[in-house]
């Protein structure tokens, strides 16, 4: 394969932190268990080895959880070491973490420094609205630790994204959110709707939950904040923003939602075990596992291409006026409705489109020209 891209969860759903809307709940154990669900090193030389002969032109490699720090720094310098050793001559290998940097110290800062790591931070919006959800095991806020890894990782110069997992109530402040997170420096901002566990049980707290209308709001207000900063010469990188005008510009979108299609990576479980995607981890999908098959192989595996045939686009989607820059969303936001898939967002994206639109397109006007 000329260009091989893997998300790899060396410490599977497993974490140190017990978010409120974790979509990994059921997997998520205390540190008795973790020996259970760890990447073991004969799995982790095999993964490497796999990779290292697979890719030619290119290799990403994407670590992700649970938490993947959980695996321990002596595991990433191993693989890394491991990668470095057996890549073909030529062969790129870009590297990337997401984590909730509640384990980052200098000796991380120092490993993911050297070897160029991007990594994603995950912060939600601002301490408060961060310490409502993203507890720990005994139910204590963790805000103040992920800011120490923010001020870690840019001590290192580590290439740092802030990841903002947006709530109802992160959604009803946005400028509070924005702006805090732009007052840490941040130049890398992320932003995804909050999906609800599907095993919320009642007497949840409800302050994760978004309804529609209120992430119609939240998108129009960052747009807003963020359009500001381009006039004024201070650009800010927001994801889901920088895809749709790209998209207008008739670049490449960097996520497969944006870009309307899936099978962009191999997301491979701690087990070895690899599915066309981290949403998608079951046993419907498993396209087997690096002992039995090659990536060239599950690339071209019937339930590979039923995956990425399987389409879920809403109905609304054909006469919508925007559909060439949503493309109905990620299908795992899509939930089967009364008149086939709808997404749950639906609204709140057209809603946004229809505000932001007259004035992304002079974005794109201006940028194509070289005035913007």
């Amino acid at each position: 394969m000329d260009n091989l891209s893997l998300l790899v969860k060396p410490a599977s759903g497993l974490c140190n932190m017990a978010c409120r809307y974790c979509f990994y709940r059921d997997e998520t154990e205390r540190y008795p268990q973790l020996q259970m669900r760890l990447m073991r090193e004969e799995t982790m030389e095999l993964l490497a080895e796999r990779a290292c002969a697979e890719a030619k032109t290119s290799l990403s490699v994407t670590f992700q959880g649970g938490e993947p720090t959980l695996a321990g720094l002596g595991f990433f310098r191993r693989f890394v070491g491991l990668v470095r050793e057996k890549k073909k001559r030529g062969t790129a290998v870009a590297w990337a973490i997401q984590t909730n940097g509640l384990l980052i110290d200098d000796a991380w800062a120092e490993f993911l420094a050297r070897h160029r790591f991007l990594v994603g931070l995950s912060f939600d919006g601002t301490p408060r609205i961060h310490d409502a959800s993203r507890i720990d095991w005994d139910g204590a806020g963790t805000a103040a630790r992920t800011e120490r890894a923010w001020e870690l990782l840019q001590k290192y110069g580590v290439q740092t994204n802030l990841l903002c997992v947006v709530t109802e109530q992160a959604a009803k402040k946005p400028r509070q959110v924005y702006h805090y997170m732009r007052g840490l420096g941040a130049a890398y901002l992320q932003f995804i709707p909050c999906i609800p566990p599907a095993d919320a049980r009642p007497g949840q707290p409800e302050n994760w939950r978004l309804s529609a209308d209120a992430y119609a709001y939240f998108l129009k207000s960052v747009f807003d904040l963020w359009h500001q900063d381009w006039q004024d010469g201070a650009s800010v990188s927001v994801r889901h923003l920088d895809d749709y005008l790209n998209l207008l510009m008739g670049r490449y979108a960097s996520s497969c939602a944006a870009m309307g299609q899936c099978g962009g990576y191999f997301a491979v479980e701690h087990d070895g075990s690899v599915y066309p995607c981290d949403f998608f981890v079951s046993r419907e999908w498993r396209l087997g596992t690096i002992c039995e098959s090659s990536f060239a192989e599950m690339a071209k595996s019937e339930r590979m291409q039923a995956f990425l045939t399987e389409t879920r686009r809403p109905e609304k989607c054909r006469t919508c006026a925007y559909r060439a820059l949503c493309r109905g969303g990620c299908k795992n936001d899509c939930r089967a409705g009364e008149e086939g898939w709808e997404n749950r967002y639906c609204d709140a994206y057209r809603d946004f489109f229809a505000y932001a639109m007259p004035r992304m397109l002079r974005m794109r006007d201006a940028l194509l020209s070289g005035r913007g």
